[in-house]
């Protein structure tokens, strides 16, 4: 588990290892200021702490950069979770 003074890179590692992600370029984790309705990328070489400031630590696994071709994603993994992502968008429409 992070701790609050960590980068966001210790909390992207053993979420992408978990899921059993290589390519991990493509993801980021993020989070969401509900006032304002804007979602915001967690940086990995960034403290979470700062980055947050006063909102929750609650965060989603999204898809950061999407491949213009699909097939340029290697691991098995990763494309799955393009596939989820984009699914789950075109679902939202």
């Amino acid at each position: 588990m992070s701790r609050r003074g960590s980068e966001g890179e210790a909390l992207f590692r053993p979420v992408t290892s978990d899921l059993s992600i290589e390519e991990r370029d493509y993801f980021s984790l993020c989070f969401y200021d509900k006032e304002e309705g804007i979602r915001h990328w967690l940086y990995n070489d960034k403290k979470i702490l700062k980055q947050l400031k006063n909102l929750p630590w609650e965060f989603s696994f999204e898809v950061k950069f999407y491949p213009t071709t699909p097939t340029t994603i290697v691991d098995d993994h990763a494309r799955y979770y393009v596939f989820l992502q984009l699914t789950a968008l075109l679902l939202l429409r």
